[in-house]
């Protein structure tokens, strides 16, 4: 019967046929050639996809140049559904753009047109043009359809949208109803109703609906969710909303619904529509120089903005900070415009190169494109430095500062604070001038630092020369020193009667200035702050919990600065502060906690606090993510990007703690084992930490490094920390403890303890914990931060899964839950690896390796055993491998092997029995055993057997096995292929005719190993079963005379008795003995002859 492989060949003939075929026209036959090969791919049992998917495609297309529109829309249906097995843009980008042709010229078959064949062809061509850009036929065939699309329309003056407009400019009793239903309309098909919507003079009437103040409140709301919507394709910004009036009236409006909380959904709503002209009506025309000028008002839009602040109200706040975050957005803008276009394709929006598109670039037009992307990011900070200035002058920062101060909400707070971060951290220009972030610190703190003026004069001395002076600490960068110090060098400024609003007003801003500046935020809580240390005492011990939680904020943000430490810990290691890692309040005790989490757990300052009050605070952290506070107000049903920040929520924050913990082994034993934050808790820290990994995109946040690392230091044994340390160096660990015990006196010898955490974790221990981390969904949690993760944190997670791996225990349910498959498509899908990545790919070859070691064949799909090969294969191969890799790939592929044909063919298919053969030579006596064992069980594999049929393959085999004394395991694997393979009469034919193969099976026979005898005298039962010449072959050697001789002397069993042997071993004595009678039997007439 056809094996797999030659059903495929087949295919690829036919296909080959076809292409020639399609090459001189004649598509019929093509057709029939590609027709040929679909049907030669049905019979392949493990589908090969990319196969199906091309003869698919290539015959839609000679459908399509008949114009057989249905059979050619039919085959890219089934070919796109196939290749969701496949990651091959290219291949998908020639199905979409082929379908979306069938369906336009379907569209203009009066007697075939389906009503939404634009629309889909469309559709298509947007999915295209989102992962192909530049391809020109995708982009005309769009534009044709559009201009087709706008002709129906206009055309036909009763299209659903027109008439929903008509009905609701009447302002009856029905005109909320009539809003909801053009909404839809927008919502279902945005970039073809938007433009509608546009040319009906959409743009007027909804802005006049919402400033009119004698409609309801939600009607007026609803008004400008129909614009929002609207707005939220490009094109419709550009064309219908760049006059200046729209922005007029949508401030007017703004601060006229600002006036009265009824209509603070109005509020809500301008704010909306004014995000989307953020967003949308700056663009750059490819083909001309940038514009300098913004088409948005500021003038405009900043009192709306400070009045919406000053509403106090948490809704209109959260949609106003999001608004002020992409307005002063700067050199992130591109970013933030990209991720708001959804699956619309934007040309004006500048796509950023990967390395590899600009190699491929001109020299003319890589300079090009660099100088344009130079001058757009200037061109963008630019002008989020100018918004920012008016802002503040505005005082709009002073509002947004009241607004965190007056907040309850911590997590709400935390937001506001990014936001002031971005305010201040955009009022430094190019060239490091940064007057105006001066003006704001001055303020509210003593003085202003001079920095400006200090690199000018450190210029000055390298202009001059070298210059002998003392170098002191307070040099230092971001160096927080004594107000006393260096005040020559300082404006000075009348300071302020310091009252408790003013410590918390300066706490805040602190926070915020050491987000935004190490050293501006280290001089705030130093030079600038006289007294910092005593006021936020008194404000830890003045019973006030915005006060308390600001001093906390305080010093979590500076624990972050590497040169404020010292100065943190001090105050830390006071009594006042270290009450608030105690503190019954919750955010006052997880934000102390993450300060001292930063600081370190070994300091000095921090040692006596408590480690399992810090977890506790880290578990409070994890479940308050805000999905339950009643407190956060739902926004408009629209979306609003968020800018790309540093914000630290509750939840990222306690995975950072839960980072810091994890190297202790009393808090991996608590998580393991289920802790809580408190009795009453719904879930145990581990579920907690699982559940921030199911959240959407929890691979791309902020909070999946620390995530994984947390995972993967659970798994792992301080030991084996120590261990990996040292490998690739030139000295191994025992060696350097050697090296570093001969330095010692005696006495130091004798004073010298074990490290504690070497002591208190165990690999019974770490086993236990890997179980009950299987249990609780951690595996699964890791494949989901597998999408979309950094490069680092993709080795986090894969390190999380290798170290899991080792146990065996848990190697089924790691599969089960999805490790496998996730491994084997990121393996497959990497094209072109950095450094990094073919480390991270390694790493995933060693993980698919080590889970299939023990896991039974039989419960894998086709697709993952098929999938697992080539990978394992490709580990064997890797020059950089270690041969503790390499051992582990080649029990796996042994596994592998043994469960059936299928895998045997395509390990053969691979080419992996050559890689395989070579490893029998590896000078790792574990290595050299696992490829023979592995090649034993190719047998009876056509490739393999074709090789052993070769005498010389066959004369190595037998000297393996002869090889006993040397390498006992790899003898017993060559007689274990021996014995299979001998099974085939030409094999056997081979193996007798080698020269010395009498006195190699003499001596085989004669090793006293029961094991390998009872595997040689298989060989010698096969001989003698195919008769003829090989049955006396097996006589004139002595064989025969052999198995005879053996049975007679243990026939009955009852000598191997007195030999006293293990139960094991008699067991295989007692087989031994049945396959010597056997032969026996095979031979009698020879014999007797």
């Amino acid at each position: 019967m056809p094996s797999d492989q030659d059903f495929t060949t087949e295919a690829e003939d036919w296909k080959k046929k076809g292409n020639e075929a399609f090459g001189k026209s004649e598509l019929d036959t093509a057709i029939q050639a590609y027709s040929q090969g679909l049907v030669q791919v049905d019979r392949v049992v493990a589908t090969p996809f990319l196969l199906k998917t091309t003869l698919l495609s290539n015959r839609a297309a000679c459908y399509l140049k008949q114009g057989k529109v249905e059979e050619c829309k039919d085959d890219c249906d089934s070919a796109l559904k196939t290749l969701e097995h496949e990651n091959d843009t290219k291949l998908r980008g020639k199905l979409l753009y082929r379908r979306s042709k069938a369906l336009f010229l379907r569209a203009n078959m009066p007697h075939r047109k389906q009503d939404d064949d634009l629309q889909l062809a469309a559709k298509d061509l947007l999915s295209l043009l989102s992962f192909d850009a530049t391809n020109k036929d995708a982009t005309n065939l769009l534009n044709t359809i559009r201009a087709q699309h706008a002709v129906e329309t206009k055309n036909s003056a009763k299209t659903p949208l027109s008439k929903t407009f008509e009905a609701i400019k009447k302002k009856d009793d029905k005109m909320d109803h009539n809003l909801k239903v053009l909404l839809g309309l927008l919502s279902n098909d945005n970039a073809l109703s938007s433009m509608e919507l546009g040319r009906l003079s959409g743009v007027s009437t909804l802005l006049e609906l919402a400033a009119d103040e004698s409609l309801e409140a939600k009607t007026r709301q609803l008004s400008l969710q129909c614009l929002s919507c609207a707005g939220s394709h490009p094109p419709f910004c550009r064309k219908f909303m760049m006059e200046d009036d729209v922005q007029v009236k949508l401030s007017d409006t703004m601060i006229k619904a600002t006036g009265d909380a009824k209509t603070f959904d109005v509020t809500i709503g301008c704010l909306t529509v004014y995000l989307r002209l953020i967003l949308h009506l700056d663009r750059d025309d490819p083909d001309k120089d940038i514009e300098s000028t913004s088409l948005l008002k500021d003038d405009a839009i900043i009192p709306g903005l400070v009045e919406a602040l000053n509403t106090h109200d948490i809704s209109v706040i959260r949609v106003a900070i999001d608004v002020i975050a992409s307005w002063l957005a700067g050199k992130d803008l591109v970013t933030i415009i990209q991720a708001s276009l959804d699956n619309f394709v934007d040309p004006t929006v500048p796509v950023e190169l990967s390395k590899t598109e600009m190699h491929l670039l001109k020299p003319k037009e890589l300079s090009r494109y660099k100088v344009r992307r130079y001058k757009t990011k200037l061109r963008n900070q630019k002008w989020a430095l100018e918004r920012s200035e008016a802002f503040c002058k505005a005082e709009g920062l002073d509002t947004l500062l009241a607004c965190a101060l007056g907040c309850e909400d911590v997590n709400f707070r935390r937001e506001i604070t990014v936001v002031l971060a971005k305010v201040i951290s955009v009022l430094e220009d190019e060239e490091g001038e940064d007057e105006m972030r001066k003006e704001v610190v001055k303020n509210y703190f003593h003085v202003v630092p001079r920095k400006k003026e200090k690199e000018d004069e450190k210029k000055e001395e390298e202009r001059l020369g070298p210059v002998i002076e003392e170098i002191t600490d307070e040099d230092e960068e971001g160096k927080v020193v004594d107000v006393e110090e260096e005040k020559e060098e300082e404006e000075v400024v009348e300071e302020k009667e310091v009252t408790p609003m003013l410590m918390m007003q300066r706490a805040e801003l602190a926070t915020v200035l050491l987000m935004v500046d190490p050293e501006i935020g280290g001089w705030s809580i130093g030079r600038g702050w006289p007294g910092c240390e005593d006021h936020l005492v008194r404000c830890a011990n003045s019973g006030n919990k915005l006060a308390q939680v600001l001093v906390a904020e305080l010093l979590a943000a500076a624990a972050s600065i590497k040169t404020c430490r010292p100065t943190v810990a001090n105050w830390v290691g006071t009594t006042d502060m270290k009450l608030l890692v105690q503190h019954t309040d919750r955010d006052i005790r997880t934000a102390s906690a993450s300060a001292v989490a930063k600081l370190g757990l070994g300091e000095e300052q921090t040692e006596d606090i408590d480690i399992v009050s810090l977890l506790e605070a880290a578990c409070y952290m994890l479940e308050d993510d805000g999905s339950n506070d009643p407190k956060k107000a739902e926004k408009m049903d629209v979306n609003i990007p968020s800018a790309k920040s540093g914000a630290t929520t509750s939840l990222e924050r306690g995975i950072e703690v839960m980072a810091y913990l994890s190297s202790r082994t009393i808090i991996k034993e608590e998580v393991a084992h289920g802790f809580q934050a408190t009795p009453d808790s719904e879930h145990t820290g581990l579920e907690l930490m699982v559940k921030a990994a199911d959240m959407p995109s929890a691979g791309e946040a902020l909070f999946a490094f620390g995530l994984a690392s947390t995972f993967q230091m659970i798994a792992v044994t301080p030991m084996t920390l120590r261990k990996e340390a040292f490998e690739g160096k030139e000295v191994t660990m025992e060696q350097y403890d050697e090296i570093k015990n001969m330095q010692k006196t005696e006495e130091e010898k004798e004073l010298e303890t074990e490290e504690p955490e070497l002591k208190e974790d165990n690999p019974g221990q770490c086993a236990k914990r890997i179980q009950l981390m299987a249990k609780a969904n951690v595996p699964r949690a890791l494949v989901q931060l597998t999408e979309g993760a950094s490069d680092k944190t993709l080795e986090q997670v894969i390190l999380a899964l290798n170290r899991m791996a080792n146990e065996p225990s848990v190697r089924g349910t790691m599969i089960q839950q999805g490790v496998l498959s996730s491994m084997i498509k990121i393996e497959k899908e990497e094209q072109a690896p950095s450094e990094l990545r073919k480390k991270l790919i390694r790493m995933i070859w060693h993980c698919i390796a080590k889970m299939l070691i023990t896991t039974n064949p039989g419960l894998l799909t086709s697709a993952q055993k098929m999938g697992s090969i080539k990978p394992l294969l490709k580990l064997v191969r890797d020059v950089n491998g270690t041969d503790f890799q390499k051992f582990e790939a080649l029990l796996a592929l042994t596994n592998l092997a043994a469960s059936g044909d299928d895998t045997k063919n395509k390990i053969a298919a691979e080419k992996g029995i050559p890689a395989i053969k070579y490893e029998m030579f590896s000078d790792h006596d574990l290595v050299k055993k696992a490829a023979t064992e592995c090649l034993c069980n190719m047998v009876p594999n056509e490739k393999f057997m074709t090789l052993l049929k070769d005498v010389d393959e066959l004369r190595l085999w037998l000297a393996l096995a002869d090889d006993y004394e040397a390498n006992y395991e790899c003898a017993r694997a060559a007689s274990g292929c021996l014995a299979m393979a001998s099974a085939d009469p030409e094999v056997a034919n081979t193996l007798v005719n080698i020269k010395n193969f009498k006195e190699r099976m003499d001596n085989i026979l004669g090793c006293g190993s029961l094991e390998i005898m009872h595997r040689m005298l298989v060989v010698v039962q096969n001989l003698t079963e195919h008769g003829g010449d090989l049955r006396q072959k097996a006589v004139e050697h002595g064989l025969v005379a052999f198995a005879e001789a053996y049975a007679d002397s243990y026939h009955d069993g009852s000598k191997a008795e007195e030999l006293d042997l293990p139960e094991q071993d008699l067991a295989v004595m007692h087989a031994t003995i049945e396959v010597s009678k056997e032969i026996v039997r095979n031979c009698q007439g020879s014999i007797s002859q």
